[in-house]
């Protein structure tokens, strides 16, 4: 592949490809920006993928067919393009997160930043989804997932389409085979492992190579020349017409990628198949305020995201339109001065092309060191040794206590049969069963301390992470239906004295409540309903910074400094939920609903009071978890005499210091009478 020349020849410039790229990075700037606008824009990376599958293979299958092309030159190609903007923004970042994250964030970021520096965001992001994973808005680096699947296709293509260069007939059927493989794995996967058919690059890759695929054609087939101008004009209205399509049909509960990512990726591969001439690209796309944009869509692309993330940590709140429209403003004007004054420069140096490139492989390596080494520590919290020292000396052993993956069940890969085998307690005369969700597994620690206090109660746990606690309904899946039968199953078997039920109480549970209730009742086993903790935003360990930070001092035990006071009235997210008809269920709380520009949301004391009302009427006895951690003054944010310890350790999984204060005070009100 090597010749005497060694620079590979690069594709005459289109200018309507980067009004492309401008199309492509609006879309998902409007998406992150203002959701309620523009409900589909995520696609707007399936176009990227598009985008970049074309411009990459294009370069490969015309220096292969001149016999220019050097895996080097290809390589180093690839570093000045990417690594100087990069580089940058994970620096930024991890200075960020230094002077404003607690340990445990801090400690996420670094691993993003490890991750980002590394280019294996998206296999990070998949490994780490589950339901105690922090919100998506919560992760600063999270939009380099798609960065990660190009990086991966960039490492693979070149030798992949080099080895099959020596049959150069071979080539197409081969990419047809291999994009259908892709795409088939994508619908084949996407029903039973949504996460991983987001994140992985198998699933993924079919996208990038329709760009491959298209380039092949251009370059093999001479595709301009066969297609009139009218048919060119056509296809470029009708490939911008399915991407606008998708913006702003699809949104977050759409299957994807599935079949839907075809809207945008077939609305890609017509535009740039009609070629620069067609009477879209000459003038829409390839106009210079496109052009413009799309020359600074990658800084743009990873600036963007970080700056709306930070704002959310250290507000709390949801941002409003203008504080968001200031942001993506700065995000654009970071962007230009990033390709102006650092990605042009470094990419176009040829003076010292050798040390250059060394210096950016190096500067990436320890930025990725950076990150590394700060989740390595743990977040560093020596950082704010001061504030952790007045803010709490409490510790606890998160997965122990709660007993995560043995009898509370976090996901698929848990052993179900534990719930026959090791977490029945029954050889004790007065019989418990803890039945819940995450949340029951947070309060276990107060069951297990009741069982070591008294030695004639025996607790048994079955709790489910988002379903567990109720007989299923049709929105489960079906390891959460397979769980919960089973859980009901055994607690019929071993008629326990009482059943304790905990979950994130919402509306949307009421019809089960009701039919699990009855069974128990009719089985003759007593039950009591654990109602809402309070929950806070973003989380507790934030609120309490965030005030000690402006104050220097911690907000009262009671305060109402970052509590939540309403349930957001859209559908809750269980693991298998897709789609819910609201006024099915949630119709009578229309009426109370506070509504604005974020969705819906009722008081969680109206959520309160009518689960008391509705447990109440069915036979079962209702504690109210919030008169326990609330009164006038606010909410109990840490629990007295335990050194400071917190309530809850995020949004409203209680600690399990704070799970032993409500369990001490569940078995003086109900348990011993």
């Amino acid at each position: 592949m090597n010749s005497q020349n060694p620079h590979l020849l690069h594709p005459k410039y289109r200018p309507d490809i980067d009004g492309l790229r401008a199309i492509a990075i609006l879309i998902v700037l409007l998406y992150h920006a203002f959701p309620e606008w523009v409900s589909g824009g995520f696609i707007g990376v399936d176009v990227f993928f598009v985008i970049s599958g074309y411009l990459i293979s294009t370069i490969i299958f015309e220096n292969i067919a001149q016999h220019r092309f050097r895996f080097t030159e290809f390589y180093l190609r690839r570093i000045n393009r990417i690594f100087p903007a990069l580089f940058l923004v994970l620096l930024a970042s991890y200075v960020f997160g230094w002077l404003n994250l607690l340990a445990d964030d801090f400690a996420q970021l670094g691993k993003h930043i490890a991750g980002g520096a590394g280019f294996i965001s998206n296999l990070i992001l998949w490994r780490e989804s589950g339901y105690f994973d922090k919100a998506a808005g919560l992760k600063p680096l999270l939009h380099l997932w798609s960065l990660g699947i190009e990086e991966q296709f960039y490492i693979f293509w070149p030798i992949f389409i080099c080895f099959l260069s020596r049959w150069p007939k071979k080539i197409l059927p081969v990419m047809l085979a291999v994009a259908s493989i892709s795409f088939v794995l994508n619908i084949a996967m996407i029903d039973d492992y949504r996460v991983a058919t987001f994140y992985l690059p198998l699933t993924r890759f079919w996208e990038l190579l329709l760009g491959s695929l298209v380039a092949y054609g251009v370059l093999n087939f001479s595709l301009s020349k066969h297609v009139s101008t009218v048919q060119k004009d056509i296809a470029s209205v009708i490939g911008l017409g399915l991407i606008g399509f998708a913006t702003f049909y699809l949104n977050q509960k759409s299957l994807f990628p599935a079949w839907w990512a075809l809207l945008p990726t077939l609305g890609a591969v017509l535009m740039i198949a009609a070629g620069p001439t067609a009477w879209l690209n000459r003038t829409i796309l390839s106009a210079r305020i496109m052009v413009w944009i799309g020359l600074i869509s990658f800084p743009l692309y990873l600036w963007h995201w970080p700056l709306l993330t930070f704002a959310r940590m250290q507000e709390g709140d949801a941002l409003s339109i203008a504080d968001r429209a200031i942001l993506m403003a700065t995000a654009i004007a970071l962007s230009w001065l990033t390709y102006r004054f650092v990605e042009r420069p470094i990419r176009f140096i040829t003076k010292y092309r050798t040390q250059k490139n060394i210096a950016l492989v190096m500067l990436m390596i320890l930025v990725g060191y950076l990150g590394y080494n700060c989740f390595d520590r743990k977040g560093m919290e020596f950082r704010h040794r001061f504030f952790i020292k007045e803010f709490s000396s409490y510790t606890f052993d998160k997965v122990t206590e709660q007993r995560q993956h043995t009898c509370f069940l976090m996901d698929r890969s848990d052993d179900l049969s534990n719930f026959s085998k090791v977490c029945i307690h029954e050889d004790r005369p007065f019989k418990v069963v803890l039945w819940g969700d995450s949340h029951g597994g947070a309060v276990y620690p107060g069951f297990s301390e009741l069982e070591r206090q008294k030695n004639q109660v025996g607790v048994t746990q079955f709790t489910v992470a988002g379903c567990g606690g109720l007989l299923p309904g049709q929105r489960q899946s079906s390891f959460c239906r397979d769980a919960n039968i089973l859980a009901f199953q055994e607690i019929i078997r071993i008629k326990p004295n009482v059943v304790i039920i905990y979950k994130d109480w919402h509306p949307i549970y009421f019809p089960e409540v009701k039919e699990t209730l009855q069974k128990l009742k009719d089985a003759n086993i007593k039950v009591i309903v654990i109602g809402p903790t309070p929950h806070w935003t973003p989380d507790l360990p934030m609120v309490l910074y965030r005030f000690w930070k402006k104050y220097k001092t911690l907000p009262p035990m009671y305060s109402l400094d970052g509590v939540a006071q309403n349930v957001p009235l859209q559908e809750k997210s269980l693991e298998a939920v897709d789609s819910l008809d609201r006024n099915e269920h949630l119709g009578p709380y229309y009426s109370q609903a506070i509504c604005n520009s974020d969705g819906c949301s009722i008081p969680r004391r109206v959520v309160d009071a009518d689960l008391r009302k509705l447990v109440q009427s069915h036979g079962g006895i209702y504690y109210s978890a919030y008169d326990r951690f609330c009164n006038k003054d606010g909410c109990l944010n840490r629990i007295p005499g335990t050194e400071n310890a917190l309530t809850t350790l995020d949004e409203g999984h209680i600690t399990p210091a704070a799970a032993r204060y409500l369990v001490q005070d569940l078995r003086q009100a109900k348990l011993d009478h």
